[in-house]
Order: structure tokens, then C-alpha cells, then sequence
């Protein structure tokens, strides 16, 4: 009998993050948000995770040119 694979437990947890901007970055980023016509916390949230998606991407690009592939022997 194969292993049982454990369950995926997602957890949610609320971060609240304080952003300080000049003045011409807070009107760039308040004009964004409403041509997207969302919340400029919305706004700040998805980019913030787009750019963790962005940096998590690069680390694993990099660790699979950084190893040699070795396929499996089975």
C-alpha cells in the first residue's frame, strides 16, 4: 500500500502592512487604482504579491539552472 500523502491545511492569516509614499507616489498609485476602479489597498495588495509571485519564480528558475537534472531510476 502507497503512503498516505498528508492533507493540505491552508491557513489564512491577516497582515496589515503600513506603506509610506511621497505625495507623487500616492497620487500615481491613486490614480491606478481607480482607472482599475479598485481600493487602493486592493491595489497595493495585488502588487505586492505580484512581486513575491515575481522573486519566488526567479529563486526556483535559478535553483533548477543552478542543479543538473537527474531523472528518477525506478
Amino acid at each position: 500500500m502507497p503512503p498516505k500523502k498528508a492533507a493540505k491545511k491552508t491557513t489564512s492569516k491577516e497582515v496589515t502592512l503600513k506603506v509610506q509614499l511621497g505625495p507623487d507616489e500616492h497620487k500615481l498609485v491613486k490614480m491606478a487604482a481607480a482607472e482599475l476602479e479598485i481600493t487602493i489597498a486592493e491595489f497595493l495588495r495585488n502588487a505586492a504579491v505580484t512581486y513575491a509571485n515575481q522573486a519566488v519564480r526567479s529563486y526556483y528558475q535559478r535553483e533548477l539552472a543552478r542543479k543538473p537534472f537527474r531523472p528518477t531510476e525506478e
